[in-house]
Protein backbone atom coordinates (compact mmCIF):
# COMPACT_ATOMS: atom_id res chain seq x y z
CA UNK A 1 0.00 0.00 0.00
CA UNK A 2 1.16 3.57 -0.74
CA UNK A 3 1.03 5.93 2.28
CA UNK A 4 2.37 8.90 0.32
CA UNK A 5 -0.82 10.81 1.13
CA UNK A 6 0.71 11.58 4.53
CA UNK A 7 3.37 13.70 2.86
CA UNK A 8 0.70 16.12 1.66
CA UNK A 9 -0.45 17.05 5.20
CA UNK A 10 2.07 19.91 5.82
CA UNK A 11 1.61 21.34 2.31
CA UNK A 12 -2.17 21.18 2.55
CA UNK A 13 -2.20 22.79 5.99
CA UNK A 14 0.14 25.57 4.86
CA UNK A 15 -1.98 26.32 1.78
CA UNK A 16 -5.14 26.33 3.88
CA UNK A 17 -3.66 28.71 6.46
CA UNK A 18 -2.49 31.10 3.73
CA UNK A 19 -5.93 31.15 2.11
CA UNK A 20 -7.55 31.66 5.53
CA UNK A 21 -5.30 34.62 6.32
CA UNK A 22 -5.82 36.11 2.86
CA UNK A 23 -9.56 36.22 3.49
CA UNK A 24 -9.56 37.36 7.12
CA UNK A 25 -6.96 40.03 6.36
CA UNK A 26 -7.77 40.65 2.69
CA UNK A 27 -6.72 44.29 3.10
CA UNK A 28 -3.10 43.14 3.41
CA UNK A 29 -3.17 42.39 -0.31
CA UNK A 30 -3.80 46.04 -1.14
CA UNK A 31 -1.15 48.72 -1.74
CA UNK A 32 0.57 50.61 1.10
CA UNK A 33 -0.72 48.91 4.25
CA UNK A 34 0.27 49.95 7.77
CA UNK A 35 -0.85 48.04 10.87
CA UNK A 36 -1.36 50.23 13.93
CA UNK A 37 -2.15 49.61 17.59
CA UNK A 38 -4.64 51.95 19.26
CA UNK A 39 -4.36 52.18 23.03
CA UNK A 40 -7.13 51.45 25.55
CA UNK A 41 -7.22 55.18 26.36
CA UNK A 42 -9.32 55.69 23.25
CA UNK A 43 -12.25 54.32 25.28
CA UNK A 44 -12.23 57.44 27.46
CA UNK A 45 -13.09 59.61 24.47
CA UNK A 46 -16.49 60.19 22.92
CA UNK A 47 -17.03 57.34 20.45
CA UNK A 48 -18.96 59.42 17.93
CA UNK A 49 -16.24 62.09 17.92
CA UNK A 50 -13.59 59.42 17.40
CA UNK A 51 -15.59 57.96 14.51
CA UNK A 52 -16.07 61.34 12.86
CA UNK A 53 -12.38 62.24 13.24
CA UNK A 54 -11.24 58.94 11.74
CA UNK A 55 -13.58 59.38 8.78
CA UNK A 56 -12.33 62.94 8.21
CA UNK A 57 -8.71 61.76 8.07
CA UNK A 58 -9.55 58.89 5.72
CA UNK A 59 -11.45 61.24 3.44
CA UNK A 60 -8.64 63.78 3.47
CA UNK A 61 -6.14 61.20 2.19
CA UNK A 62 -8.70 59.19 0.19
CA UNK A 63 -7.63 56.17 2.21
CA UNK A 64 -9.25 53.32 4.16
CA UNK A 65 -9.10 51.82 7.65
CA UNK A 66 -9.94 48.31 8.86
CA UNK A 67 -10.58 47.10 12.41
CA UNK A 68 -10.62 43.32 12.97
CA UNK A 69 -12.19 41.83 16.08
CA UNK A 70 -12.37 38.16 17.02
CA UNK A 71 -14.67 36.09 19.20
CA UNK A 72 -13.58 32.42 19.17
CA UNK A 73 -14.15 31.30 15.55
CA UNK A 74 -16.01 34.44 14.55
CA UNK A 75 -14.21 37.42 12.99
CA UNK A 76 -15.74 40.90 12.73
CA UNK A 77 -14.39 43.45 10.26
CA UNK A 78 -15.34 47.12 10.67
CA UNK A 79 -14.23 49.21 7.74
CA UNK A 80 -14.32 52.71 6.31
CA UNK A 81 -13.13 52.82 2.73
CA UNK A 82 -13.08 55.30 -0.14
CA UNK A 83 -13.05 52.67 -2.89
CA UNK A 84 -14.15 49.09 -3.64
CA UNK A 85 -10.70 47.47 -3.77
CA UNK A 86 -11.25 45.50 -0.54
CA UNK A 87 -14.54 44.06 -1.78
CA UNK A 88 -12.93 43.18 -5.12
CA UNK A 89 -10.18 41.19 -3.37
CA UNK A 90 -12.80 39.15 -1.49
CA UNK A 91 -14.98 38.81 -4.58
CA UNK A 92 -18.01 40.44 -2.97
CA UNK A 93 -19.97 43.62 -3.70
CA UNK A 94 -21.12 44.81 -0.29
CA UNK A 95 -20.97 44.36 3.47
CA UNK A 96 -21.87 40.76 4.21
CA UNK A 97 -20.83 37.53 5.93
CA UNK A 98 -18.11 35.34 4.44
CA UNK A 99 -17.98 31.66 5.41
CA UNK A 100 -14.48 30.24 5.97
CA UNK A 101 -13.17 26.68 6.08
CA UNK A 102 -16.48 25.05 5.20
CA UNK A 103 -18.49 27.01 7.74
CA UNK A 104 -16.03 26.36 10.60
CA UNK A 105 -15.24 30.09 10.76
CA UNK A 106 -17.14 33.19 9.78
CA UNK A 107 -16.14 36.72 8.82
CA UNK A 108 -18.78 39.43 9.21
CA UNK A 109 -18.03 42.71 7.43
CA UNK A 110 -19.65 45.92 8.73
CA UNK A 111 -19.34 49.64 8.03
CA UNK A 112 -17.17 51.36 10.64
CA UNK A 113 -20.18 53.12 12.19
CA UNK A 114 -21.33 49.84 13.76
CA UNK A 115 -18.21 49.48 15.86
CA UNK A 116 -19.72 51.99 18.28
CA UNK A 117 -22.59 49.63 19.05
CA UNK A 118 -20.72 46.33 18.90
CA UNK A 119 -17.15 46.95 20.07
CA UNK A 120 -14.52 49.67 20.55
CA UNK A 121 -11.75 51.44 18.63
CA UNK A 122 -8.88 50.09 20.72
CA UNK A 123 -6.65 47.34 19.40
CA UNK A 124 -5.24 46.66 15.97
CA UNK A 125 -6.30 48.45 12.83
CA UNK A 126 -4.93 48.65 9.30
CA UNK A 127 -4.53 51.81 7.28
CA UNK A 128 -4.58 51.36 3.50
CA UNK A 129 -3.72 54.01 0.93
CA UNK A 130 -3.09 54.15 -2.81
CA UNK A 131 -0.10 56.38 -2.12
CA UNK A 132 2.96 55.87 0.06
CA UNK A 133 1.63 58.17 2.78
CA UNK A 134 0.46 55.83 5.56
CA UNK A 135 2.93 57.46 7.95
CA UNK A 136 1.30 60.86 7.39
CA UNK A 137 -2.15 59.33 7.86
CA UNK A 138 -1.06 57.79 11.16
CA UNK A 139 0.33 61.12 12.33
CA UNK A 140 -2.90 62.88 11.36
CA UNK A 141 -4.89 60.32 13.35
CA UNK A 142 -2.66 60.90 16.37
CA UNK A 143 -3.22 64.63 16.10
CA UNK A 144 -7.01 64.63 15.76
CA UNK A 145 -7.52 61.83 18.30
CA UNK A 146 -4.91 63.24 20.68
CA UNK A 147 -3.33 59.83 21.35
CA UNK A 148 -0.10 57.98 20.60
CA UNK A 149 -0.46 55.25 17.98
CA UNK A 150 2.11 52.47 17.60
CA UNK A 151 2.92 50.61 14.40
CA UNK A 152 2.88 46.81 14.31
CA UNK A 153 4.75 44.54 11.91
CA UNK A 154 2.60 42.13 9.90
CA UNK A 155 4.57 39.21 11.38
CA UNK A 156 3.34 40.13 14.85
CA UNK A 157 -0.26 40.64 13.80
CA UNK A 158 -1.00 37.36 12.03
CA UNK A 159 -4.00 35.34 13.11
CA UNK A 160 -3.76 32.31 15.35
CA UNK A 161 -3.66 29.45 12.86
CA UNK A 162 -3.09 26.66 15.39
CA UNK A 163 -6.79 25.58 15.59
CA UNK A 164 -6.82 25.09 11.83
CA UNK A 165 -3.54 23.14 11.87
CA UNK A 166 -4.89 20.86 14.59
CA UNK A 167 -8.10 20.32 12.64
CA UNK A 168 -6.23 19.43 9.43
CA UNK A 169 -3.84 17.04 11.19
CA UNK A 170 -6.74 15.36 13.00
CA UNK A 171 -8.67 14.93 9.76
CA UNK A 172 -5.70 13.40 7.96
CA UNK A 173 -4.92 11.16 10.93
CA UNK A 174 -8.45 9.78 10.83
CA UNK A 175 -8.15 9.33 7.06
CA UNK A 176 -4.84 7.53 7.46
CA UNK A 177 -6.30 5.19 10.09
CA UNK A 178 -9.20 4.37 7.79
CA UNK A 179 -6.78 3.60 4.95
CA UNK A 180 -4.62 1.39 7.18
CA UNK A 181 -7.65 -0.50 8.54
CA UNK A 182 -9.00 -0.98 5.02
CA UNK A 183 -5.60 -2.16 3.82
CA UNK A 184 -5.35 -4.69 6.66
CA UNK A 185 -8.88 -5.86 5.97
CA UNK A 186 -8.04 -6.45 2.30
CA UNK A 187 -4.93 -8.44 3.28
CA UNK A 188 -6.94 -10.50 5.77
CA UNK A 189 -9.64 -11.19 3.17
CA UNK A 190 -7.01 -12.23 0.62
CA UNK A 191 -5.38 -14.51 3.21
CA UNK A 192 -8.77 -16.09 4.04
CA UNK A 193 -9.47 -16.76 0.38
CA UNK A 194 -6.06 -18.34 -0.11
CA UNK A 195 -6.52 -20.42 3.04
CA UNK A 196 -9.95 -21.60 1.91
CA UNK A 197 -8.58 -22.48 -1.51
CA UNK A 198 -5.78 -24.50 0.10
CA UNK A 199 -8.24 -26.42 2.31
CA UNK A 200 -10.54 -27.24 -0.59
CA UNK A 201 -7.57 -28.41 -2.64
CA UNK A 202 -7.14 -31.17 -0.07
Amino acid sequence: MNYAVVLFIPQFAQAGIKDFQNKVYAENQLDHVMTIQIDQNIKTKNSQDVLDNIKDVMNEYHSSIFFTKKDYNHYYKYIYTNDNDYFDVLGIKEYQSVELLQYQYQLDIYPLDQIIENDSFNGEARIVSHQDNTKQIKESLEKVLDIDINTVSHDNSSIDSMPFVIMVIFAFTVLLLIIIIYDQYQKYKLFSIKKASWLFSW
